[in-house]
Order: structure tokens, then C-alpha cells, then sequence
């Protein structure tokens, strides 16, 4: 057993979620005239940017009870819980304390201490019984078709959003129409507003007995990128924010998380790319 004893104070632990979305923009401006005036960001985050930039994006979201998204489809919010280290559990025999990384000796355990298995990580996709899933299509974000220098989109394509600003104009291929437009904007509603957003063209999807999802492919936007679940993503993609002034159980591998690291030219920890989806949920309904 490690003779590392760490003494850890537990208390009631609601991690607060925010699921949370990345429109299609990047966090530097290229205009040569402000570049020069603009953070720099170190190459190894623009890993993250290219990746999502990478995204076919959404097209159409479901909304289903199963365990499993239904073929053809993705799951659009997920979270991965980091798992357990093995510990011995003392706390009834003693207050706050709690042994890390190794097992429980007869002595410990006749005691009335008790083992704490390690667990392996989880992909979390299902909150509140619930699991998003997502149609994919058209081309990568990347890739995507757009307005020439005069506004307009090149011979045999059409702007998904006739009325966008310009730069917010992504063009579809006629021949395929317009199934391949992507979402440009996803919100999570009280069931009583949702009337007023089907009459501006959203589409909705009931959530639970109180919310609804509502998306929308005509807004003045680009679509999203990237879609998590987590309280305000790192603008290290690899790494998970963490909640201020959470409480952990101690043989969680997520509590030795210090949070988002800052990125040395920009001094960014989180990704302004991100914003709220407007709902909030927690570990415990995930």
C-alpha cells in the first residue's frame, strides 16, 4: 500500500454543467491590419480549432430514451467522467480521513474501513434519462462553400440563409438542396416559449416536462463547431475545465484536475469561442 496519507474534507458534491456551444470562427483575426495588434496563440492550440473546424456539421438533432443514438446519428453532448483511483475509505472510523492509492489491510478493514475499487473512465451521454443525438451532413466546416468577394455564392450554389450578413453565408449545392444546411443556432427553452420560436422557423424537440430544444438553420450565424458539456471549456482542447469550488470524492482521478491551463501569448485559459446553451444540469442527472 503507498504510504502517501492524504487527509481530504469531503462535502456535498453538485457539479454544475453547462452545455455549451462553439460557433465557426476562429480566435484570431487574419485582416493583415490588425493582425499585428491581435494575441497570438501557440501553435499546439490551434489543434483544437483545426479539429472542429474539421466537424461536418449538425443538420438535424434527436432526442431519445434508449441507451444508444439511433443509426446514422452521433451523440451531440457527452462528457467523459475521468474514473477512480483505488483507496481505503476511513472516514467512518475516522473524520475526513481518507487513504489514496492503495488497498485496505485486514487491520483497516476490521476497523470498518472499506475498499474503494478503481474505476475505469466513462463516456457520459445521457442526462436527465435523456440522450441528444445528431444528424450529420454537408461537408466540413472547412471545406464549406462560400460568398466570393461581391457577397455571392459561386454558380450552381445558393446561400443557406439568403438574409445573412455575408460573412456569416455558408452556400449548398443546388443539385442536393437544402438538407445539408447546417444548424446555426440551438438553444434549450421553457415548453411555454416554444410556440414563438416555431413561429420565427425553429424546429423543437421536447426535452423533459419543462424544456425543449430548438434549433434553427436560418439565423444570422455561422453553425456550430463544437458542442460540450462542461462548465466553460479550455482553450486547450484536451483538457477539462473544472468547477470553482467543487467538492470531490477523494479517489476521483477529476479532482486532481487544477483547471484550465493558460496559454502563454494570449494568456487565455477558456475558449471565448464558446457560449451558453442556456441549460444546466449536474453530475448526478448525468
Amino acid at each position: 500500500m503507498s504510504e502517501c496519507r492524504r487527509k481530504i474534507l469531503i462535502s456535498s458534491n453538485v457539479i454544475i454543467l453547462l452545455l455549451a456551444i462553439a460557433i465557426g470562427s476562429c480566435l484570431i483575426s487574419w485582416d493583415d491590419e490588425v493582425f499585428d495588434n491581435q494575441p497570438t496563440i501557440q501553435g499546439d492550440y490551434f489543434s483544437q480549432i483545426t479539429k472542429d473546424w474539421d466537424r461536418v456539421p449538425f443538420t438535424e438533432l434527436h432526442v431519445t430514451d434508449q441507451t444508444s443514438c439511433p443509426d446514422g446519428t452521433e451523440l451531440v453532448f457527452e462528457r467523459v467522467w475521468y474514473g477512480m483511483t483505488i483507496a481505503c475509505d476511513c472516514l467512518d472510523v475516522k473524520k475526513n480521513t481518507f487513504w489514496l492509492d492503495g488497498k485496505c489491510t485486514g487491520a483497516m478493514e476490521r476497523k470498518g474501513c472499506v475498499q474503494v475499487d478503481a474505476h475505469t473512465a466513462v463516456r457520459q451521454g445521457q442526462f436527465e434519462g435523456k440522450r441528444i443525438c445528431g444528424t450529420r451532413g454537408g461537408v466540413p466546416f472547412v471545406n464549406v462553400t462560400r460568398v466570393d468577394k461581391d457577397g455571392y455564392c459561386p454558380n450552381n450554389t445558393a446561400p443557406c440563409v439568403p438574409d445573412a450578413d455575408p460573412e456569416n453565408i455558408v452556400c449548398y449545392d443546388i443539385k442536393a438542396g437544402k438538407k445539408n444546411c447546417p444548424i446555426t443556432d440551438l438553444k434549450f427553452v421553457k415548453n411555454s416559449e416554444v410556440d414563438a420560436y416555431i413561429a420565427n422557423n425553429y424546429n423543437s424537440y421536447e426535452f423533459n416536462s419543462t424544456t425543449s430544444i430548438v434549433t434553427s438553420r436560418l439565423t444570422n450565424s455561422l453553425p456550430p463547431t463544437s458542442i460540450q458539456l462542461e462548465h466553460a471549456p479550455c482553450i486547450d482542447g484536451q483538457t477539462q475545465s473544472a468547477i470553482p469550488k467543487t467538492s470531490f470524492f477523494p479517489a476521483e482521478i477529476m479532482r486532481m484536475e487544477s483547471g484550465c491551463p493558460m496559454e502563454t501569448n494570449s494568456k487565455l485559459s477558456t475558449d471565448p469561442r464558446f457560449t451558453s446553451s442556456s441549460f444546466v444540469t449536474n453530475e448526478y442527472d448525468v
